[in-house]
């Protein structure tokens, strides 16, 4: 904790002073500032190419196969460069606020997301809706085989256990540093909260 009272977590502090405490004498100062600045380096590494240039690329694919692919507005050369310019200020804009404002942003555009994500769900039901019926007559006569049941549980924790490994940065050790700055009046709580972090994302990525 800092003299202003922010605090700051994550494995490199925790290597930088473990280490130190456990090797004697200068070794262990030594080894200690080696293998923090390595894991900063990762971390930050991590947070460019696997985090932010994975998304941002991601997050294009979806809209250039949404507006018509290759051949629609987003098909041209540049325009992903172009995406991801624009992509980073927003985001950079959002950022430079500080913690307020993106909590501010956040507390909008997740509700938003969810109400356009349902509507989005009932219009395709709805402009497909006489092929409903022969949908759920396939959804249930598949689902209550044997090769079914099998193939279902199999590729649904396949498919999880994939998105999680991702997605719950399970270690990384970037997950700390999230946690470092949770104020609680019993640390440990939080580290409950970590450790249901692994085994929560795989089952309802599974789902």
């Amino acid at each position: 904790m800092h003299a202003d009272g922010t605090v700051s977590g994550g494995p490199m502090h925790h290597l930088r002073k473990d280490v130190a405490e456990r090797l004697p004498g200068a070794t262990g100062r030594i080894v200690g500032r080696i293998l923090a600045a390595g894991a900063a380096v990762m971390i930050l590494f991590f947070g460019l190419a696997g985090g932010n240039m994975f998304q941002a690329n991601q997050t294009f694919a979806q809209l250039r196969d949404v507006t018509g692919g290759e051949t629609g507005p987003l098909g041209g050369a540049g325009t992903a460069l172009v995406f991801g310019l624009v992509l980073a200020a927003l985001v950079g804009a959002v950022l430079v606020g500080g913690i307020a404002s993106i909590g501010r942003v956040t507390s909008r555009l997740v509700p938003t997301m969810a109400v356009v994500y349902i509507a989005a769900c009932l219009i395709v039901i709805g402009v497909d809706l006489p092929q409903v019926p022969a949908a759920f007559g396939a959804i249930f006569a598949g689902a209550f085989t044997g090769a079914g049941v099998a193939g279902g549980t199999i590729g649904a924790l396949t498919v999880g256990f994939q998105r999680a490994a991702f997605s719950n940065e399970a270690g990384l050790g970037s997950a700390p540093i999230a946690h470092s700055a949770v104020r609680t009046e019993h640390p440990v709580t939080e580290g409950y909260v970590a450790l249901l972090e692994p085994l929560s994302t795989p089952s309802s990525s599974a789902r």
